[in-house]
């Protein structure tokens, strides 16, 4: 070659391998087949990860328990009842025809012998009376502030279901707009031309305060209470000053005789709990914010509980209402706050007492519990077990450990029984191990959405303990997690 220097060079080497490969066409190829390994940690990996996958999606479907810290707390008991007046009431009637005319006002005081109204039995007095009234007295500061305090009170108490009552309101201020024209007069105000016959003066026969209407419940007494008396929407009052004439044996008028008189409230269960053991209470008149001691009764009527309050004061103010809404004023009940949610109720075993022992040397109560071997023979057997609740000589004992069924042994009698007879029991789920232990409530006071537990109850909860905020929708034994 003429090419020297390093590309002859590089063609001299091209040349060599072109031999090679010749060469190498002669021999015989065979492919190695390489081995397949299985690789164990990446399906152990793999295994591990869907196994993962599959815990987080079952546990964000899952339903979690919300838990809920015990607090001490209070709640304010909503206290406002319309309470049913019963008082010593004596109705006047009337003994002669004529047009009538008052002159004394309603709630007043009168002693025996006061001028209480007249007839007229020709009506020219009652004619004279209207005709010379002094138009003006309706216009007088005192008498305005008194009828715009009837409309502001009648609006306070108004509700849709005693919208009849409108009505008797009409009735009553057109009879006090008549009795302020005519009161400012009587039977001796020389400015009026009083005619000196056919007018009968009428003196009260008894002292009282004196009230000008009727509704059929004068003779009522806590004897003749009926849970009908107290339903408020049947109430009818009759007003007596709307009329202008009236004939013989018509009522005229009625006097409360006794300043003692009964306030009597409906009450539920739970707030009867409350005040049982109160020998007085406090209560506050919406009417006019007066507030006045009252000496406590229970009694029932037809399975409705019933607060009978007596007064020895304040009569005169409310004699001329049948019913009064009052507030009861009682601290406010503190202990253990919780939600109303986490209160559930849960079914136990009852066992006579006669049934509960100890067993061997210990001092854990529990039951004789009677249990065949596996030959069949029938052996007595200790069983230890939690006793919740003792009430009418049965304790409560749990239904998870025993079945239904179960045959128990009286051990000082041999007697025998099976488990069958249950009841339940108020409580909340504890979750302070991370699962669901049930305990026992004593609930002083409850409203829409708390309720107050006593802090001594045997088995129950303690001050910052950890409660399922739902109990509805956990089991006894589940995990909070």
């Amino acid at each position: 070659f003429r090419l020297q220097g390093k590309q002859g060079i590089l063609v001299k080497e091209k040349r060599s391998m072109n031999k090679n490969k010749n060469k190498n066409k002669n021999k015989k190829i065979v492919n190695y087949r390489k081995q397949k390994h299985i690789n164990v940690g990446l399906i152990f990996f793999a295994v591990i990860f869907v196994y993962l996958c599959l815990y987080s999606i079952q546990y964000l479907r899952k339903d979690k328990i919300s838990l809920y810290e015990v607090v001490e707390g209070s709640v304010t008991q909503n206290n406002t009842f319309s309470g049913l007046a019963i008082r010593k009431e004596l109705v006047h009637y009337a003994t002669a025809e004529g047009y009538i005319n008052y002159f004394v006002s309603e709630t007043a005081k009168v002693s025996p012998k006061s001028l209480v109204y007249s007839l007229d039995q020709t009506g020219d007095f009652h004619q004279a009376l209207l005709e010379n009234a002094d138009k003006k007295v309706i216009f007088k500061e005192e008498n305005k502030r008194e009828l715009n305090e009837m409309i502001v009170d009648y609006r306070k108490s108004y509700e849709n279901q005693t919208f009849g009552n409108i009505y008797q309101f009409k009735d009553d201020l057109q009879a006090r707009l008549v009795q302020l024209l005519t009161f400012q007069t009587n039977l001796n105000s020389p400015v009026l031309p009083l005619p000196t016959t056919g007018v009968l003066p009428m003196y009260a026969q008894a002292a009282g305060v004196i009230i000008y209407s009727v509704d059929q419940m004068e003779n009522l007494t806590i004897d003749t209470l009926t849970k009908e008396s107290l339903n408020e929407q049947s109430y009818v009052k009759s007003n007596l000053k709307k009329k202008e004439k009236i004939v013989v044996n018509d009522p005229v008028y009625k006097l409360v005789t006794d300043d003692h008189w009964n306030l009597v409230l409906k009450i539920d269960e739970t707030l009867y709990q409350t005040i049982k053991d109160e020998t007085y209470l406090e209560i506050l008149f919406q009417k006019d914010g007066q507030k006045a001691w009252g000496e406590c009764k229970f009694i029932s009527i037809e399975n409705q509980q019933l607060l009978v309050l007596s007064l020895n004061n304040s009569m005169p103010r409310y004699a001329e209402n049948r019913f009064l809404k009052v507030d009861l004023l009682i601290d406010k009940v503190r202990g253990l706050k919780v939600a109303n949610s986490s209160i559930i109720k849960k079914d136990f075993y009852l066992v006579p007492e006669a049934y509960i022992t100890k067993g061997g040397n210990s001092d854990n109560s529990g039951i004789l519990v009677e249990k065949p071997d596996k030959k069949g023979v029938k052996k007595i057997e200790f069983v230890q077990t939690t006793l919740y609740k003792k009430e009418n000589g049965f304790y409560y004992i749990s239904t998870l450990e025993f079945e239904k069924g179960t045959v128990i042994v009286n051990g000082n009698q041999n007697q025998r029984m099976e488990l069958s007879d249950k009841a339940s029991l108020k409580g909340v789920y504890n979750m302070n191990k991370g699962y669901a232990v049930f305990r026992l409530v004593d609930i002083l006071y409850q409203n829409k959405d708390y309720s107050i537990l006593s802090s001594n109850t045997n088995l129950g909860i303690d001050l910052y303990d950890h409660i399922a905020l739902e109990g509805n929708k956990v089991k006894e034994g589940q995990f909070s997690h």
